[in-house]
């Protein structure tokens, strides 16, 4: 039987499930393939600046080394980039941001943040170095191509232009001579979008 204080108690656990759930989140898939380059933003009520070393990647509660990086870029959000491990088998990770300092139910509290996600077996067709640039300086991106046979991708900075990948790593060089200002930029390398905050 239904009684109204059962329902004032069921009301109360969704408030209380929804400010924590919102507390922070990111928009991080539940799956990847292996050797894929994932970006993740982070979003939520952020009160205190995050560090890369706040970031962890576990395996089975164990800590496994990951290409990655975390910052807060040009649109005032965090973002972090990684890329996944080639597994031979699928695997289940965690991502794990510790001492997240935030708000639940209105009290400033420092959370640890984490999340699940799946690595398929599935090998991806090449993974991109970093995920985002925060730069006053013509930078460069690693394209990791794994396979053997050559393959085409296109860029579309600073125009619209086709490369050839190569087995195994490449390096790309780009250059920010024409900007004279501050930007935000989204750029296309691939199937990857690439974040990058430029100052001049």
């Amino acid at each position: 039987m239904i009684t109204i204080r059962n329902l004032c108690l069921f009301f109360a656990f969704l408030l209380f499930s929804a400010s924590f759930i919102s507390a922070i989140s990111t928009d991080m898939s539940k799956e990847y393939s292996g050797g894929e380059t994932v970006v993740v933003k982070l979003s939520g009520n952020i009160l205190e600046p995050i560090d890369p070393s706040q970031v962890e990647f576990k395996k089975e509660n164990v800590r496994v080394p990951f290409s990655y990086d975390l910052k807060k870029l040009g649109d005032g959000k965090y973002y972090l980039w990684f890329v996944t491990p080639s597994n031979a088998v699928i695997q289940n990770y965690t991502l794990l941001i510790k001492g997240i300092s935030t708000t639940v139910d209105g009290v400033v509290e420092k959370i640890d943040f984490m999340q699940n996600f799946t690595v398929l077996q599935t090998a991806n067709e090449y993974y991109i170095e970093p995920g985002f640039i925060f730069t006053k300086e013509d930078f460069q991106i690693s394209a990791t191509l794994n396979r053997d046979e050559d393959t085409n991708i296109e860029i579309d900075f600073p125009n619209q232009h086709t490369i050839t990948l190569m087995s195994g790593k490449n390096n790309l060089d780009f250059s920010i001579r024409d900007f004279v200002s501050t930007a935000f930029l989204l750029i296309r390398v691939g199937k990857y979008t690439s974040l990058q905050n430029i100052f001049n």
